[in-house]
């Protein structure tokens, strides 16, 4: 049907479709497979990626495929999927975002290597930050207070794949009982069931509602062992995160400390740093002979301790408890 003078402007608007996305998947043991239908979000981002006509050329050389698929069975397990439209010339970036949003992931950059980094539950830190390693005067953490403008609740706007049209799921913010009164409002393109955009909008509370500190330090170069999204592990006398430093004697299972030690408050446990930087433990500690010392359960430490001077030292940061460093 050609548009022309003859079609009035309601009529152009009664032509809808139903748009089925045919894009090939990847697997880690047979490659690219044929154009299948998908609701994927791991196949949508490859195509923004690859496709040659309206997506960046990238080579697969140049993509974390093996990431990728990762997710994919994350994404799937949890019956996340991308159903949404661009009808309007945007970035790859932006269009790169937008789709993994729906997957609780973003992109990122790692050299030139295009990846993503899915926000989720993380237990080992991959770096320690102490006192050590933390330029002076560089530390600073910050509380987001919350005030009487702060919203009660988080109403979010989806587009359901039955009734084709928005819909709303509302969520208080811990704490909040009955109707909310000034609630946050915030729409994702993409999600289209009920279940997927209920499970976004307790994310999104309870990230708002938990996360409400912001650490600031400056580093060296070990600010490059984390990438973005990576748990890590900090310690500093200012907020009470434990007590850190470095060992200069080590004999199996007694290690000798360059800090006063405290043994005041229930069991302990501590986590070794090495010599690339990767964290160890934790391990539960008791006091040692001196004041400076603890002592490991045996056999427990099984990584090499170096207490030279051609290198930096191990380091450990220890506490009583989970306490021994803030995850963050």
């Amino acid at each position: 049907m050609k548009a022309n003078n003859q079609l009035s402007g309601l009529s152009q608007r009664r032509i809808s479709l139903i748009i089925r996305r045919k894009l090939p998947s990847w697997h880690p043991d047979t490659g690219w497979g044929p154009a299948a239908e998908t609701k994927s979000i791991a196949a949508a981002l490859a195509d923004v990626l690859k496709n040659p006509v309206y997506g960046g050329s990238i080579p697969d050389s140049r993509i974390d495929l093996q990431t990728l698929y990762d997710l994919h069975l994350t994404w799937e397990t949890r019956g996340d999927y991308f159903n949404g439209v661009f009808d309007k010339r945007v970035t790859l970036w932006s269009a790169l975002t937008t789709i993994a949003r729906v997957g609780r992931a973003r992109p990122i950059m790692r050299g030139s290597m295009f990846t993503f980094i899915r926000d989720s539950e993380q237990t080992l830190p991959v770096a320690l930050f102490s006192m050590r390693n933390i330029q002076k005067g560089s530390f600073s953490i910050e509380y987001q207070m919350i005030t009487e403008e702060t919203p009660d609740a988080l109403e979010l706007e989806y587009f359901d794949e039955v009734t084709w049209a928005s819909k709303y799921v509302t969520m208080n913010v811990p704490g909040v009982v009955g109707e909310p009164v000034q609630p946050a409002r915030a729409s994702i393109v993409g999600i289209s069931t009920l279940a997927h955009a209920q499970r976004e909008t307790a994310y999104m509370v309870a990230d708002a509602a938990y996360r409400r500190s912001v650490i600031t330090f400056t580093t060296e170069m070990e600010g490059y062992l984390p990438a973005f999204g990576d748990l890590i592990a900090v310690s500093h006398d200012i907020t009470g995160w434990g007590r850190s430093g470095e060992i200069t004697s080590w004999v199996n299972p007694v290690a000798v400390c360059s800090e006063e030690l405290d043994w005041s408050v229930g069991d302990n446990y501590a986590i070794l740093i090495d010599a690339q930087g990767d964290t160890h433990g934790p391990y539960k500690v008791s006091a040692g002979p001196t004041s400076r010392s603890m002592r490991f359960e045996p056999g427990a430490v099984t990584m090499t301790v170096y207490t030279g001077m051609e290198q930096d030292r191990t380091r450990y940061a220890m506490g009583p408890g989970s306490s021994y460093a803030k995850m963050c």
